[in-house]
Protein backbone atom coordinates (compact mmCIF):
# COMPACT_ATOMS: atom_id res chain seq x y z
CA UNK A 1 0.00 0.00 0.00
CA UNK A 2 0.97 3.48 -1.08
CA UNK A 3 -0.46 6.07 0.58
CA UNK A 4 -0.61 9.86 2.21
CA UNK A 5 0.06 10.67 5.79
CA UNK A 6 -2.64 12.36 5.71
CA UNK A 7 -5.21 10.00 4.18
CA UNK A 8 -8.12 8.33 6.79
CA UNK A 9 -9.33 5.05 5.71
CA UNK A 10 -12.97 3.88 6.38
CA UNK A 11 -13.39 0.49 7.95
CA UNK A 12 -13.98 -1.76 5.09
CA UNK A 13 -11.72 0.34 2.21
CA UNK A 14 -8.57 -2.27 2.37
CA UNK A 15 -11.03 -5.34 2.26
CA UNK A 16 -12.85 -3.49 -1.29
CA UNK A 17 -9.20 -2.94 -2.46
CA UNK A 18 -8.09 -6.16 -1.65
CA UNK A 19 -10.70 -8.14 -3.05
CA UNK A 20 -9.45 -7.23 -6.52
CA UNK A 21 -6.08 -8.78 -6.44
CA UNK A 22 -7.38 -12.26 -6.18
CA UNK A 23 -7.48 -11.92 -9.74
CA UNK A 24 -3.92 -12.40 -10.84
CA UNK A 25 -4.34 -9.91 -14.15
CA UNK A 26 -4.84 -6.81 -12.23
CA UNK A 27 -1.57 -5.23 -10.62
CA UNK A 28 -2.89 -2.27 -8.81
CA UNK A 29 -5.92 -0.83 -7.28
CA UNK A 30 -7.03 2.28 -6.12
CA UNK A 31 -9.52 3.83 -3.66
CA UNK A 32 -12.08 6.84 -4.25
CA UNK A 33 -10.18 10.00 -2.49
CA UNK A 34 -12.89 12.33 -1.06
CA UNK A 35 -11.90 15.86 0.64
CA UNK A 36 -12.61 15.16 3.84
CA UNK A 37 -11.04 18.49 5.50
CA UNK A 38 -13.70 19.92 8.72
CA UNK A 39 -13.91 22.71 8.82
CA UNK A 40 -13.81 22.80 5.14
CA UNK A 41 -13.97 26.41 3.41
CA UNK A 42 -14.54 27.15 -0.11
CA UNK A 43 -11.79 25.83 -1.38
CA UNK A 44 -11.67 23.13 0.01
CA UNK A 45 -15.89 22.81 -1.41
CA UNK A 46 -14.89 23.37 -4.92
CA UNK A 47 -11.93 20.78 -4.74
CA UNK A 48 -15.03 18.10 -3.05
CA UNK A 49 -16.89 18.96 -6.71
CA UNK A 50 -13.56 18.03 -8.61
CA UNK A 51 -13.07 15.15 -6.87
CA UNK A 52 -16.40 13.61 -7.80
CA UNK A 53 -15.86 14.77 -11.02
CA UNK A 54 -12.51 13.50 -11.18
CA UNK A 55 -12.79 10.27 -9.43
CA UNK A 56 -16.27 8.75 -8.96
CA UNK A 57 -17.24 9.73 -12.69
CA UNK A 58 -13.86 9.71 -14.67
CA UNK A 59 -12.03 6.67 -13.29
CA UNK A 60 -15.63 5.00 -13.16
CA UNK A 61 -15.64 5.52 -17.39
CA UNK A 62 -11.98 4.38 -17.81
CA UNK A 63 -12.56 1.29 -15.49
CA UNK A 64 -15.14 0.77 -18.45
CA UNK A 65 -12.23 1.83 -20.59
CA UNK A 66 -9.83 -0.69 -19.63
CA UNK A 67 -7.29 1.20 -17.26
CA UNK A 68 -6.89 4.53 -15.76
CA UNK A 69 -4.45 7.44 -16.32
CA UNK A 70 -3.72 7.39 -12.96
CA UNK A 71 -3.94 5.89 -9.55
CA UNK A 72 -4.72 8.14 -6.75
CA UNK A 73 -1.39 8.85 -5.15
CA UNK A 74 -2.87 8.71 -1.79
CA UNK A 75 -4.55 4.98 -2.25
CA UNK A 76 -2.47 2.86 -3.74
CA UNK A 77 -2.41 -0.95 -3.91
CA UNK A 78 -0.09 -3.05 -5.54
CA UNK A 79 0.53 -6.63 -5.96
CA UNK A 80 3.77 -8.04 -5.06
CA UNK A 81 4.62 -9.51 -8.25
CA UNK A 82 3.70 -5.97 -9.99
CA UNK A 83 6.25 -4.43 -7.97
CA UNK A 84 9.12 -6.93 -8.59
CA UNK A 85 7.64 -6.37 -11.93
CA UNK A 86 8.08 -2.73 -11.92
CA UNK A 87 11.81 -2.96 -10.96
CA UNK A 88 11.06 -3.52 -6.84
CA UNK A 89 11.01 0.33 -6.39
CA UNK A 90 8.68 3.22 -7.63
CA UNK A 91 10.17 5.77 -9.90
CA UNK A 92 11.07 8.58 -9.39
CA UNK A 93 12.22 10.42 -12.31
CA UNK A 94 9.07 12.65 -12.54
CA UNK A 95 7.13 14.76 -10.45
CA UNK A 96 4.22 12.03 -10.94
CA UNK A 97 5.34 9.02 -9.58
CA UNK A 98 1.95 7.64 -9.09
CA UNK A 99 0.84 8.13 -13.00
CA UNK A 100 4.43 6.95 -13.90
CA UNK A 101 3.67 3.56 -11.82
CA UNK A 102 -0.08 3.56 -13.42
CA UNK A 103 1.63 3.61 -16.91
CA UNK A 104 3.86 1.10 -16.54
CA UNK A 105 2.10 -1.27 -14.70
CA UNK A 106 -0.49 -1.25 -17.86
CA UNK A 107 2.62 -1.77 -20.28
CA UNK A 108 3.74 -5.19 -18.18
CA UNK A 109 0.25 -6.31 -19.22
CA UNK A 110 -1.71 -5.83 -15.83
CA UNK A 111 -4.73 -4.09 -15.20
CA UNK A 112 -5.40 -1.78 -12.47
CA UNK A 113 -8.75 -0.01 -11.29
CA UNK A 114 -10.28 1.89 -8.69
CA UNK A 115 -13.07 0.97 -6.61
CA UNK A 116 -16.02 3.35 -6.38
CA UNK A 117 -16.57 1.75 -3.01
CA UNK A 118 -13.52 1.82 -1.40
CA UNK A 119 -13.47 5.22 0.13
CA UNK A 120 -10.51 7.29 1.85
CA UNK A 121 -10.37 10.69 2.56
CA UNK A 122 -7.93 13.71 2.88
CA UNK A 123 -7.16 16.74 3.52
CA UNK A 124 -7.46 19.59 1.08
CA UNK A 125 -5.09 23.37 0.91
CA UNK A 126 -8.05 25.83 1.99
CA UNK A 127 -5.38 28.26 0.74
CA UNK A 128 -4.59 29.04 -3.31
CA UNK A 129 -1.22 29.35 -2.37
CA UNK A 130 -1.24 25.94 -1.30
CA UNK A 131 -2.42 24.70 -4.26
CA UNK A 132 -1.16 26.15 -6.79
CA UNK A 133 2.21 24.88 -5.27
CA UNK A 134 0.26 21.71 -5.62
CA UNK A 135 -1.44 21.45 -8.52
CA UNK A 136 1.49 23.01 -10.67
CA UNK A 137 3.37 20.17 -8.94
CA UNK A 138 0.95 18.05 -10.75
CA UNK A 139 1.22 19.53 -13.77
CA UNK A 140 4.27 19.50 -14.24
CA UNK A 141 4.58 15.95 -13.66
CA UNK A 142 1.86 15.26 -16.26
CA UNK A 143 3.82 16.83 -18.74
CA UNK A 144 6.61 15.31 -17.72
CA UNK A 145 4.92 11.73 -18.36
CA UNK A 146 3.56 12.74 -21.76
CA UNK A 147 7.30 13.29 -22.82
CA UNK A 148 8.45 10.15 -21.51
CA UNK A 149 5.47 8.16 -22.63
CA UNK A 150 5.88 10.27 -26.43
CA UNK A 151 5.82 7.43 -28.57
CA UNK A 152 2.76 5.50 -27.44
CA UNK A 153 0.17 8.51 -27.72
CA UNK A 154 -2.51 7.44 -30.46
CA UNK A 155 -0.49 5.00 -31.54
CA UNK A 156 -3.30 1.98 -30.36
CA UNK A 157 -0.64 -1.10 -32.27
CA UNK A 158 1.81 -0.13 -29.55
CA UNK A 159 -1.05 -0.49 -26.11
CA UNK A 160 -4.69 -1.24 -26.87
CA UNK A 161 -5.26 1.28 -23.79
CA UNK A 162 -2.54 4.16 -23.36
CA UNK A 163 -1.99 4.33 -27.35
CA UNK A 164 -6.34 4.70 -27.89
CA UNK A 165 -7.07 7.88 -29.60
CA UNK A 166 -10.39 8.41 -27.18
CA UNK A 167 -7.72 8.26 -24.06
CA UNK A 168 -5.39 10.59 -25.87
CA UNK A 169 -7.92 12.97 -26.65
CA UNK A 170 -9.26 12.63 -22.73
CA UNK A 171 -5.51 13.33 -21.61
CA UNK A 172 -4.48 16.30 -23.91
CA UNK A 173 -7.69 18.19 -23.34
CA UNK A 174 -6.48 18.20 -19.75
CA UNK A 175 -2.82 18.88 -20.25
CA UNK A 176 -3.25 21.67 -22.65
CA UNK A 177 -6.35 23.11 -21.49
CA UNK A 178 -4.77 26.81 -21.58
CA UNK A 179 -4.28 25.98 -25.16
CA UNK A 180 -8.13 25.28 -26.22
CA UNK A 181 -9.16 28.02 -23.74
CA UNK A 182 -7.07 31.13 -25.42
CA UNK A 183 -7.56 29.51 -29.28
CA UNK A 184 -11.58 29.49 -28.36
CA UNK A 185 -11.53 33.18 -27.46
CA UNK A 186 -9.00 34.37 -30.19
CA UNK A 187 -11.35 32.23 -32.27
CA UNK A 188 -15.01 34.15 -31.48
CA UNK A 189 -13.17 37.51 -31.34
CA UNK A 190 -11.61 37.00 -34.68
CA UNK A 191 -14.43 36.78 -35.69
CA UNK A 192 -15.88 39.58 -34.63
CA UNK A 193 -13.12 41.59 -36.65
CA UNK A 194 -13.17 39.40 -39.81
CA UNK A 195 -16.28 37.78 -40.92
CA UNK A 196 -18.87 39.50 -38.48
CA UNK A 197 -22.17 37.55 -39.35
CA UNK A 198 -20.57 34.45 -37.97
CA UNK A 199 -19.56 36.04 -34.75
CA UNK A 200 -23.52 35.67 -33.54
CA UNK A 201 -24.02 31.67 -34.35
CA UNK A 202 -20.30 30.73 -33.21
CA UNK A 203 -20.75 32.04 -29.60
CA UNK A 204 -23.68 30.57 -29.36
CA UNK A 205 -22.68 27.39 -30.54
CA UNK A 206 -19.32 27.67 -28.31
CA UNK A 207 -21.26 28.22 -25.11
CA UNK A 208 -24.20 26.68 -25.74
CA UNK A 209 -22.14 22.92 -25.93
CA UNK A 210 -20.04 24.64 -22.35
CA UNK A 211 -23.51 24.75 -21.10
CA UNK A 212 -25.18 21.56 -21.98
CA UNK A 213 -21.43 20.06 -20.77
CA UNK A 214 -21.72 22.13 -17.31
CA UNK A 215 -25.19 20.95 -16.39
CA UNK A 216 -24.58 17.22 -17.38
CA UNK A 217 -21.52 17.90 -15.39
CA UNK A 218 -23.08 19.16 -12.37
CA UNK A 219 -26.53 17.25 -12.10
CA UNK A 220 -24.11 14.28 -12.26
CA UNK A 221 -22.67 15.56 -9.27
CA UNK A 222 -25.68 15.89 -7.35
CA UNK A 223 -26.94 12.24 -8.86
CA UNK A 224 -23.66 10.24 -7.88
CA UNK A 225 -22.79 11.38 -4.36
CA UNK A 226 -26.06 13.13 -3.23
CA UNK A 227 -24.43 13.52 0.61
CA UNK A 228 -21.23 15.97 -0.79
CA UNK A 229 -24.07 17.37 -3.14
CA UNK A 230 -25.46 18.98 -0.16
CA UNK A 231 -22.68 20.43 1.63
CA UNK A 232 -21.24 21.01 -1.67
CA UNK A 233 -23.67 22.74 -3.87
CA UNK A 234 -22.39 26.34 -4.24
CA UNK A 235 -19.45 25.02 -5.32
CA UNK A 236 -20.96 22.32 -8.04
CA UNK A 237 -23.13 25.86 -9.14
CA UNK A 238 -20.16 28.26 -9.45
CA UNK A 239 -17.52 25.70 -10.28
CA UNK A 240 -16.62 27.32 -13.56
CA UNK A 241 -17.25 30.98 -12.33
CA UNK A 242 -20.94 33.02 -11.92
CA UNK A 243 -19.93 35.30 -14.06
CA UNK A 244 -19.16 32.53 -16.69
CA UNK A 245 -22.37 31.13 -16.12
CA UNK A 246 -23.97 34.67 -16.98
CA UNK A 247 -22.08 34.71 -19.95
CA UNK A 248 -23.36 31.15 -21.28
CA UNK A 249 -27.05 32.21 -20.18
CA UNK A 250 -26.85 35.24 -21.89
CA UNK A 251 -25.99 33.66 -25.10
CA UNK A 252 -28.72 30.99 -24.84
CA UNK A 253 -31.11 33.58 -24.23
CA UNK A 254 -30.44 36.66 -25.94
CA UNK A 255 -30.08 37.24 -29.89
CA UNK A 256 -26.52 37.83 -29.98
CA UNK A 257 -26.31 38.93 -33.70
CA UNK A 258 -26.11 42.99 -32.38
CA UNK A 259 -22.70 41.76 -31.45
CA UNK A 260 -21.45 42.31 -35.11
CA UNK A 261 -22.82 46.09 -35.51
CA UNK A 262 -20.90 47.47 -31.81
CA UNK A 263 -17.78 47.77 -34.25
CA UNK A 264 -17.89 50.40 -36.35
CA UNK A 265 -15.07 50.86 -38.61
CA UNK A 266 -11.98 53.00 -37.06
CA UNK A 267 -14.01 53.63 -33.60
CA UNK A 268 -14.14 52.07 -30.22
CA UNK A 269 -16.80 52.44 -27.61
CA UNK A 270 -17.71 50.85 -24.52
CA UNK A 271 -20.32 48.73 -25.93
CA UNK A 272 -17.45 47.55 -28.37
CA UNK A 273 -15.08 46.92 -25.33
CA UNK A 274 -17.80 44.63 -23.56
CA UNK A 275 -18.84 42.43 -26.78
CA UNK A 276 -14.86 41.61 -26.93
CA UNK A 277 -14.78 41.06 -23.34
CA UNK A 278 -18.00 38.62 -23.65
CA UNK A 279 -16.21 36.75 -26.49
CA UNK A 280 -12.84 36.25 -25.07
CA UNK A 281 -14.25 35.73 -21.59
CA UNK A 282 -12.74 32.39 -21.65
CA UNK A 283 -9.12 33.59 -22.15
CA UNK A 284 -9.87 36.81 -19.55
CA UNK A 285 -11.19 34.03 -16.83
CA UNK A 286 -8.08 32.30 -16.63
CA UNK A 287 -6.10 35.88 -15.89
CA UNK A 288 -8.47 37.02 -13.35
CA UNK A 289 -8.14 33.58 -11.90
CA UNK A 290 -4.23 34.08 -11.75
CA UNK A 291 -5.38 37.77 -10.13
CA UNK A 292 -7.55 36.21 -7.44
CA UNK A 293 -4.22 33.75 -6.70
CA UNK A 294 -2.05 36.34 -6.79
CA UNK A 295 -4.16 38.47 -4.22
CA UNK A 296 -4.47 35.36 -2.24
CA UNK A 297 -0.54 35.29 -2.04
CA UNK A 298 -0.44 39.16 -0.80
CA UNK A 299 -2.96 38.26 2.43
CA UNK A 300 -6.41 39.46 0.73
CA UNK A 301 -9.01 38.99 3.32
CA UNK A 302 -10.14 35.62 2.57
CA UNK A 303 -13.98 37.10 2.82
CA UNK A 304 -12.48 39.10 -0.59
CA UNK A 305 -10.76 36.09 -1.86
CA UNK A 306 -13.85 33.88 -1.65
CA UNK A 307 -16.26 36.36 -3.61
CA UNK A 308 -13.99 37.03 -6.25
CA UNK A 309 -12.93 33.34 -6.93
CA UNK A 310 -16.83 32.64 -6.74
CA UNK A 311 -17.23 35.38 -9.39
CA UNK A 312 -14.20 34.25 -11.61
CA UNK A 313 -14.17 30.24 -10.61
CA UNK A 314 -12.40 27.12 -9.75
CA UNK A 315 -12.37 26.13 -13.27
CA UNK A 316 -10.70 28.79 -14.83
CA UNK A 317 -8.21 28.47 -11.37
CA UNK A 318 -7.55 25.10 -12.91
CA UNK A 319 -6.57 26.09 -16.13
CA UNK A 320 -4.24 29.25 -14.86
CA UNK A 321 -2.41 26.57 -12.83
CA UNK A 322 -2.24 24.23 -15.80
CA UNK A 323 -0.72 27.16 -17.70
CA UNK A 324 1.54 27.92 -15.04
CA UNK A 325 2.99 24.38 -15.00
CA UNK A 326 3.74 24.59 -18.91
CA UNK A 327 5.49 28.11 -17.91
CA UNK A 328 7.66 26.36 -15.05
CA UNK A 329 8.52 22.85 -17.25
CA UNK A 330 9.44 25.22 -20.46
CA UNK A 331 11.84 27.16 -17.82
CA UNK A 332 13.20 24.20 -16.82
CA UNK A 333 12.45 24.83 -13.15
CA UNK A 334 13.99 22.94 -10.08
CA UNK A 335 12.07 19.73 -10.42
CA UNK A 336 12.22 20.03 -6.09
CA UNK A 337 9.28 17.99 -4.47
CA UNK A 338 7.23 21.14 -2.47
CA UNK A 339 5.12 19.04 -0.08
CA UNK A 340 1.58 20.30 0.98
CA UNK A 341 1.72 21.29 4.53
CA UNK A 342 -1.57 19.61 6.55
CA UNK A 343 -2.53 20.27 9.53
CA UNK A 344 -4.90 16.66 10.58
CA UNK A 345 -8.15 18.96 9.67
CA UNK A 346 -9.39 15.47 7.73
CA UNK A 347 -12.19 13.09 9.21
CA UNK A 348 -14.34 10.74 7.92
CA UNK A 349 -17.74 11.36 7.82
CA UNK A 350 -19.81 8.62 6.86
CA UNK A 351 -23.04 8.72 5.70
Amino acid sequence: MIMDADVLFEPLTLRRMVRHLADPKVGGVTAYVKEGSDPGGLVARFIAFEYITAQAAARRTQNVMGGLACMAGGAQLHSRDNLIALGAAIDTSTLAEDTYTTFKTQLTGRRVLMDANAIVWAEEPDSLTALWKQRVRWGRGNLQITRAFLGLWFRPDRNRLLGDWGFGVLWFSIALMPLFMFAGSVGLVGLYYLWPPWVAPAFQVFEGVTFVGYLFQTMFFFAIDPAEGRRSWFAGVAFPGLLSVAVMVLALLMPFTSLADLAGPGRSSWADIAAQVILGWAAISTAAAWGVYRLDKAGAPKWLRNTLLALVGYGPLLCAIACGAIVAELRKADLKWDKTVKTGRARIRLK
